[in-house]
């Protein structure tokens, strides 16, 4: 008797990865697999909102069992693990411009050639210091 056609729809999280995700889409036949793999940019919202219910889910969790605590430790893991990823992408962000403007000052100071190396790099360090202080 042949099997009936599956589909399976997946999203694979790696807080790591934020702001993407995998989509990974299955399709079972009689005789063959078809995979298809993407990722996807998902929105600040939903990565907030997947903190947040996991934070909901720990927080009426009963963790006397081992089972229960161990996942409880897990989805802490990761919704700690996107906060940070979070912050680090908001800082990435603010600080773009900044950062694009020293490569260029980077660039520009390593093509003179008026100047030896030490002063080269005395210069960059400097720069470096000033932008530190601005942000």
């Amino acid at each position: 008797m042949p099997e009936e056609d599956r589909r399976t729809a997946k999203i694979k999280l790696d807080p790591a990865s934020y702001p993407f995700v995998q989509l990974i889409w299955e399709e079972r036949g009689e005789q063959e697999l078809s995979r298809i793999e993407e990722q996807a940019l998902f929105p600040v919202e939903w990565w907030t909102r997947l903190v947040y219910t996991a934070e909901i889910i720990v927080d009426e969790m009963d963790t006397t069992t081992s089972e229960n605590q161990k996942l409880a430790e897990i989805l802490t893991l990761i919704s700690d693990r996107i906060r940070t990823e979070i912050a680090l992408e908001e800082k990435r962000i603010r600080y773009k411009s900044s950062y694009e403007s020293f490569a260029d000052y980077v660039g520009k100071i390593s093509q003179r050639e008026d100047l030896d190396n030490l002063r080269k790099a005395q210069m960059i360090h400097d720069m470096a210091l000033q932008l530190k202080l601005d942000l």
